[in-house]
């Protein structure tokens, strides 16, 4: 993530996009998938009783289960082995009621059917017809983050009420009335990630990422006099989650899709954890502290607010008229709760889209 802010004027600002850590950068292999893409997906089941009702459970090699086959076969055996297991693994034990060091196949399966590490690509259509805690067609629930967020004034244009309503229909006219000089701030590139919204939400880019956010994104960099690459977004990422551990001899390159146990931090990426890992916050203490003083009339916002892909809902997933828990989530930690104050308070934000909110 590259962070820019500028007061008073508003300057161009040229940075590299991109996006690593996709499901479709990844082979089959167990670890680099989980890795690629820390999302999960959780189904409630409708169902209720003491054992799967028959007909509705099924074993791995059930037709149903093709997607989740490979990886809850692996995931049983070498996955949980893994160094990196608990991060995978750790709603087993909310799910199926033990650790993941203990868990059976079946119980594999049953994660997979409910909350699949690696997103829903992986999900298992079916459960499995036994567990060591059953009943095993349920899924715990999911926490409810949007219950706990107050809820805000409505103002501009309310949500319409079918996807096409506003259809030719520009924004109501905005005008910045004054006669003296006035103050612009500009913001570009500020989004993070988010971390761990719900269940089935996730942002997660390296490990100690799934706690609320923002988190910085881990980004390749350039050299400014020779604008040659001096870092790799996987080393950048690698630096991240291991909080900067010095390199000795070889190391991994490849950053979130393959653990290594020399995973560490290059000299040549230029960590600095006062620097890299609050980025945000940083630049949000900035723009609180010049507020106080310059008082911007408004705030040009120049895009990439949400890494790494936007808001991470699904149109049809909610009613038009309702905000979700997910984008309200993010909405609060990405934005509200950094850029307030005396000075920032009630100032418009003019916004444009960038190719990370895209997704």
């Amino acid at each position: 993530m590259l962070l820019a802010f500028v007061a008073v004027a508003a300057l161009g600002v040229n940075v590299p996009n991109g996006c690593i850590g996709s499901a479709s950068h990844c082979n089959s292999s167990g670890r680099q998938f989980l890795q690629a893409n820390n999302q999960t997906q959780e189904t409630d089941s409708a169902h209720a009783g003491n054992q799967t009702p028959p007909g509705d459970c099924g074993g791995l090699d059930a037709p149903q289960n093709q997607a989740c086959k490979e990886v809850a076969t692996w995931a049983a055996t070498s996955g949980k082995a893994d160094p990196e297991a608990p991060l995978w693994y750790k709603k087993m034990k909310r799910i199926a009621g033990l650790d993941f060091a203990e868990a059976t196949q079946d119980d594999f399966q049953r994660l997979y059917f409910c909350a699949p590490p690696g997103g829903k690509k992986f999900k298992c259509g079916m459960p499995p017809c036994h567990c060591s805690n059953p009943p095993c067609h349920v899924c715990a629930k999911r926490k409810n983050v949007a219950s706990r967020l107050k809820p805000k004034e409505t103002r501009g244009v309310m949500p319409p009420k079918a996807p096409f309503e506003y259809n030719g229909i520009e924004w109501p006219k905005m005008t910045i009335s004054g006669t003296g000089e006035m103050h612009v701030f500009a913001v570009g590139d500020w989004g993070g990630l988010a971390g761990e919204i719900t269940d089935t939400s996730m942002i997660i880019q390296y490990l100690g990422g799934e706690t609320p956010g923002p988190h910085t994104m881990g980004r390749y960099r350039i050299d400014e006099k020779t604008r040659q690459g001096v870092c790799l977004s996987g080393e950048m990422i690698n630096c991240m989650g291991t909080k900067g551990k010095k390199c000795n001899g070889q190391y991994d390159k490849l950053g979130a899709s393959l653990y290594s146990p020399t995973k560490c931090c290059p000299h040549g990426c230029g960590y600095s954890a006062e620097v890299d890992v609050p980025a945000q916050t940083l630049v949000a203490k900035q723009m609180k502290a010049r507020a106080k003083i310059s008082k911007p009339d408004y705030i040009l916002n120049v895009g990439d607010n949400f890494y790494w892909g936007g808001i991470d809902g699904k149109c049809g997933e909610t009613p038009m008229s309702t905000i979700s828990e997910v984008t309200a989530t993010q909405f609060k930690w990405i934005f509200e709760n950094m850029y307030s104050g005396p000075g920032l308070d009630g100032k418009p934000w003019l916004s444009v889209l960038g190719n990370h909110d895209w997704g």
